[in-house]
């Protein structure tokens, strides 16, 4: 109880009440814009400074902001015309482009509040910005969506007690589908507030949340995932990276509400002391904690050093045959990964996994289980140069492999911001700018998670670096990112400290910066607060850099798109079973398998005249030194057989490549059959280790006159090598080769042949002795 008293004493509850007091104005313009807004659209008022270019709602929403922003309408209207007068000559985007003014403005003034986002009315006023962007101008008012009329649902502001809030998605899908936002109404939006979207990962959160609703955003399903952003953003302050700050209060929940807001201070404060990292986990400047997990006995989280074999003892001293496991806690910083082991006998002990060196560290899932048995996909390897092993992180639950694949994706989107950041060498306030988007971008990942239960495909991740990854052309998107937008942040920042003002900006276009956004939060990615206020002071990005990222994205997407479609080719055409594989692949190479038997055939003599036609042509093609044409002619003629099927073609579509099934079999037969060929590969390599023993004992002349033999072979090929041109080597060979089986040679070949291998017989193998490891050490 002393930190939480001399917490207390160190900001008094009036000392708290008089903060509250001064931020109450804006909460207060907040509340009355929606307020009035609300009324204006049941009829009750407003309407008096309408602009007569912009529908009702977008008329209506203009007010909105104005009251926000503290401004008339017209003095809005007047400064949009004013800082862009190229965009008022144009009449077809003139409303969209005011519209878009006021939006950006009004946001990126309420975004100022550290819990914005908690905000009923501030989330229903960013959805009917969406909608009015769609109709923004007084011709459309016809088919206007009307969704600005207040539901007649009215949403309560409760947790997931509420039964709109029970299965949101299913209720969604019931409301009228005029009350819907499409992707470029979102896309324009929600990345103004970087905590809502991204640009880079925009579509894809937008596919996500409507992946049940015909790819239409509703209100519910919007304000779902709005509050489970809230609550991911409580959960990673909860983790030991909050900074305490005044909380916003709005100005109609009165006592009640601010005593609530001291009771989850004191909660947070209390959780914190109470943590053991309080008291053995040390962050450096500017790290922050993202997640924990392993806090909880039902769900643990079990370290695998080398194999993994659990269930089983903890891991005390010298490792035996296997190594055991090791439960613990794991943390996620924007800088490492860190496990607390519990280890009896040994007390806490913290073991950094450092995400930000260079150390070809790779992150994959993988498979666990007792003994060494590979059966439960439920873990993460992470390897790298440093270790001399891999590391298992096993994620025991009895439901699905859900906290690992989590795991999996927040832990390679730090790993890849890292890389990004020492890919370009980035600067204190870039490198704070990098960590802050890969920071939001997990926050909307675990909301999405949370909230709808969506595992994303392989490029609908909402991830912004991870996605940049596994796109085809990522690295230009990375690459423009870099060029558009972190070297713009930091000349901006440099000329903004002389002679620029932040009103002065472009904000009709801006997106505040992450960096800004987090900072307002309670995180501070800098070394100290001053130097945050000082060098995050301008939040705005010119158009121009929008389009150049926006050009990237869209070719990157659209090669996703046709690799996608090819996936889903590869997936339909997969067959189960050797035998049935082996039958494709028979099929799939039939002509060049009939081209192989009919040359066989030929080198068997079994129609001596068409061996000798063949035989004097191959001779032709030797003696004329036409050999290194047979290749370019073999590219040239499929280069051809493309062409003509494109352009001569009938134009149908690949015809279905028909395969006959081998013969079924149970599973005893099939594996006898897997037996069988392990088998024969095992022969195999048995038969080859064999040879190269021989060849072992005939190199250090173990067989004194066999070596003798093949030294002096050796000597005469050499030398033939160097003496005789190579067209002529060539034309020996295939002479040799071709007719070692014409009734001339047969007998004489058969019995070189056997006095070969009775030759290759007499020679010994070299011994082998295979060793243990212990005995490898002591040797060494």
């Amino acid at each position: 109880m002393g930190i939480v008293e001399a917490w207390v004493r160190e900001k008094p509850i009036r000392t708290f009440l008089a903060r509250l007091a001064q931020r109450r104005g804006a909460a207060a313009a907040a509340f009355l814009a929606s307020a009035a807004a609300t009324a204006a659209i049941d009829g009750e008022g407003g309407g008096e400074e309408s602009i007569p270019q912009l529908s009702s709602i977008a008329n209506s929403v203009v007010s909105r902001c104005s009251r926000i922003l503290a401004l008339s309408t017209e003095n809005l209207r007047q400064s949009f015309e004013t800082d862009f007068p190229h965009n008022c000559n144009e009449p077809n985007t003139y409303a969209r482009e005011l519209l878009e003014y006021c939006c950006h403005k009004a946001l990126h003034e309420v975004t100022t509040r550290p819990d914005y986002l908690a905000d009923k009315n501030l989330r229903r006023l960013m959805f009917d910005m969406m909608l009015a962007w769609e109709t923004p101008g007084s011709e459309d008012a016809s088919v206007e969506n009307g969704s600005t009329v207040r539901d007649s649902l009215e949403i309560e502001d409760v947790d997931e007690g509420s039964i709109f809030y029970a299965n949101s998605t299913r209720l969604a899908v019931q409301v009228d589908d005029k009350k819907t936002v499409g992707l470029n109404a979102f896309a324009q939006i929600a990345p103004s507030c970087p905590i809502i979207a991204d640009l880079v990962t925009v579509h894809n959160l937008f596919d996500a949340l409507t992946s049940s609703s015909g790819g239409r955003l509703h209100f519910l399903v919007y304000d779902k995932y709005l509050r489970s952003l809230d609550r991911a953003k409580e959960e990673i302050r909860g983790c030991g990276s909050l900074i305490v700050h005044d909380a916003m209060i709005d100005p109609i929940r009165g006592t009640k509400s601010i005593i609530a807001v001291i009771c989850r201070e004191l909660r947070s404060v209390k959780g914190i002391m109470q943590s053991p990292l309080a008291s053995s986990f040390h962050l450096d400047a500017g790290e922050c904690i993202l997640a924990i997990d392993g806090d909880k006995p039902i769900h643990p989280v079990l370290q695998h050093i080398g194999i993994s074999a659990w269930p089983g003892m903890l891991h005390f001293g010298e490792p035996l045959i296997f190594s055991f496991f090791w439960a613990g806690r794991l943390v996620l910083t924007t800088h490492a990964l860190y496990f607390q082991s519990i280890r009896v006998g040994y007390g806490d002990n913290i073991v950094k996994y450092d995400l930000a060196t260079d150390s070809n560290q790779v992150i994959k899932r993988d498979l666990t289980g007792p003994l060494g048995v590979r059966l439960f996909d439920k873990a993460v390897m992470y390897k790298s140069s440093i270790l001399t092993e891999p590391i298992y992180f096993d994620f025991p639950e009895l439901g699905g492999p859900s906290r690992r694949d989590y795991w999996l994706a927040i832990t390679r989107e730090v790993l890849q911001v890292n890389r990004f950041i020492r890919k370009f060498n980035l600067g204190d306030v870039q490198r704070a700018e990098a960590l802050s988007k890969a920071i939001l971008g997990i926050l909307r990942y675990s909301a999405v998670k949370e909230a709808f239960h969506i595992a994303p495909s392989h490029f609908k991740t909402t991830l912004t670096f991870s996605l940049a990854e596994k796109l085809p052309k990522g690295d230009m998107v990375l690459e423009a990112l870099y060029n558009n937008y972190f070297q713009l942040l930091d000349s901006s920042l440099s000329h903004l400290a002389t002679d620029c003002a932040v009103d002065k900006m472009p904000e009709n276009h801006s997106v505040p910066f992450s960096l800004y956004a987090l900072s307002r939060m309670g995180f501070l990615l800098l070394k100290r607060k001053d130097e945050t206020e000082k060098e995050i002071s301008f939040c705005a990005v010119c158009f121009g850099v929008r389009k150049s990222l926006e050009a990237a994205l869209k070719e990157s997407i659209c090669y996703s798109e046709r690799i996608e479609s090819a996936r889903a080719t590869v997936d339909q055409v997969k067959v189960e079973g050797i035998d049935a594989n082996l039958a494709v692949m028979q099929e799939l190479l039939f002509p060049f398998i009939q081209v192989g038997k009919i040359v066989y055939s030929l080198s068997q003599w079994e129609d001596p005249l068409k061996s000798l036609l063949f035989l004097a042509f191959m001779l032709y093609v030797i003696q004329r030194g036409l050999v290194s044409y047979v290749v370019p002619f073999i590219f040239l003629t499929f280069a051809v057989l493309m062409l003509w099927h494109k352009y001569i073609g009938d134009g149908k579509l690949l015809e279905v490549l028909e395969v006959k099934p081998p013969p079924s079999k149970n599973a005893v037969e099939q594996i006898l059959t897997l037996q069988e060929a392990i088998s024969k590969l095992e022969d195999s390599l048995q038969a080859v280790n064999i040879a190269l023993l021989k060849f072992r004992s005939v190199l250090f002349a173990s067989v004194p006159k066999a070596t003798e033999v093949v030294a002096a072979v050796l000597i005469a090929a050499a030398t033939f090598l160097v003496v005789v041109p190579s067209r002529h080597l060539i034309l020996m060979v295939a002479l040799e080769l071709y007719t070692r089986e014409m009734p001339l040679r047969k007998q004489n070949t058969e019995k070189f042949r056997r006095r070969i291998k009775e030759w290759w017989a007499r020679i010994p193998a070299a011994p082998v002795q295979m060793i243990g490891p212990n005995e490898t050490k002591k040797k060494r």
